[in-house]
């Protein structure tokens, strides 16, 4: 997870990277885990692997609005708009290289004009590269998360399979000023992401 501040005198905006779908944890005792069938996370790290194959010959379009806000969460200036061409990039790995897979963006437009120059990386913006989010089932990361099953539910009008994931450990966090603008800074912070996956058992 990555979360990018930037200093404001009158308080802190953030933004937060969410990934896949986060699961609202009610207090109290939870019941213990249920164990998943050994083959359900290679069906679906296969899936996985398959989806990236077919997504390198997709193209979408992306709009993304950054609102900066103050520490009371009201509006702080304009909002920013932004239209990305966005596409995968899938290494599928081999010999001692891990296999990987990017979300590369190409800004098209920029609070609705031609982008240029300049335009682009603000403090908030979406990375023009950046991590996807599924990569966490292919067969090389699962080790550095938990899997329990969540029983059966539906999605969508069909029947789905529900695991639940969480990191292994945290991981020493980092943060990084942004060369370009001092006041821009990221931490990253990793080990820290939980929530659950949804498979059609098809």
């Amino acid at each position: 997870m990555s979360v990018r501040l930037r200093a404001d005198a009158r308080g802190m905006g953030a933004a937060a990277a969410l990934v896949a779908i986060l699961v609202a944890r009610p207090s109290g005792q939870s019941p213990p885990p249920l164990p998943i069938p050994t083959d359900t996370l290679a069906r679906v790290s296969r899936y996985v692997e398959s989806y990236y194959t077919r997504a390198q010959s997709l193209m979408v379009e992306e709009t993304v609005m950054v609102q900066p806000v103050r520490s009371d969460l009201a509006p702080d200036g304009f909002a920013r708009f932004l239209i990305y061409d966005l596409r995968f990039e899938w290494k599928p790995g081999g010999d001692n290289e891990k296999p990987r897979v990017d979300i590369v963006r190409e800004l098209l437009r920029a609070n609705r004009r031609p982008a240029k120059p300049g335009d682009e990386p603000k403090c908030l913006d979406p990375r023009s590269v950046s991590p996807e989010p599924l990569a966490f089932l292919l067969p090389d990361r699962r080790d550095k998360f938990t899997f329990a099953s969540a029983g059966v539910g539906r999605f969508d009008g069909r029947s789905a399979v529900m695991v639940d994931y969480r990191s292994v450990k945290p991981e020493p966090p980092t943060a990084t000023i942004d060369e370009k603008d001092k006041d821009c800074i990221m931490f990253d912070l990793p080990g820290r992401s939980r929530g659950r996956v949804w498979a059609d058992p098809e």
